[in-house]
């Protein structure tokens, strides 16, 4: 681009800059090779660190806008959530939990931004039908190993982005905020997921009931069986 603009002027400027900067390494690499040798390494760790990240950041963009052209006609979403995993991320969960969770609603989706869960992770979050505000995230890495994360006590908001349909889970007491997107071929799921959990929130709480005591258990209280008697009379 650079190559092809009309004024000589930015040509100039980067080609004299490239010059400086090849000096400015064979300099340093002649005059100090270790300090030179240290710096390549450490560029190439970052980079090294940073571009798989930066490639599967624009890999899922560009996944959500072929989703996105593809996306179903509005009386096509769906009304019922799915209820299984598939089969390598059913074998995943065996292995992880012992006894295996049981599923009320499983969705595949993508992870946002979050505390504990890295970005930008394809998995499948799914509830259990204990209907606790609870919810877990399955995701496979390499190799065939896989994680599972566990969400409690949190909020729940959904919100439509142009692309994607966004869950929110924001944890008052942690300070936690989780997102999961889900692409336009599970977005009519969304609704339906937050649904579910704000009901699971809104739930009353069970109670937790103290045993009677009877007064004769308490400290320093002896019953009189001849006040007992004349009370029963």
């Amino acid at each position: 681009m650079v190559n092809q603009s009309p004024e000589p002027f930015s040509n100039v400027a980067v080609s004299l800059g490239e010059n400086i900067m090849v000096g400015a390494l064979f300099a340093l690499l002649w005059s100090h090779p270790l300090v030179a040798i240290i710096i390549l390494l450490l560029f190439f760790s970052l980079a090294f660190y940073f571009l798989p990240k930066i490639w599967r950041a624009i890999g899922v963009r560009v996944w959500f806008i072929r989703r996105k052209l593809k996306q179903p006609a509005r009386e096509q979403l769906e009304t019922v959530l799915p209820t299984k995993l598939p089969g390598r991320y059913q074998h995943a969960l065996n292995r992880l939990s012992n006894p295996p969770e049981q599923i009320a609603w499983t969705v595949p989706c993508i992870t946002g931004q979050g505390k504990l869960i890295p970005t930008d992770r394809i998995g499948y979050l799914f509830a259990s039908p204990d209907r606790l505000p609870k919810v877990y995230f399955l995701v496979k890495g390499w190799f065939g190993a896989a994680k599972l994360y566990e969400i409690d006590e949190f909020n729940v908001t959904l919100r439509q982005r142009f692309l994607y349909d966004e869950l929110i889970l924001y944890t008052p007491g942690k300070h936690d905020r989780y997102t999961f997107r889900f692409d336009r071929s599970t977005a009519g799921f969304a609704p339906l997921i937050a649904a579910d959990l704000q009901s699971r929130i809104d739930a009353p709480k069970p109670m937790n009931l103290l045993p009677s005591v009877h007064p004769s258990d308490e400290p320093g209280l002896h019953q009189n069986p001849e006040f007992r008697s004349s009370n029963l009379e």
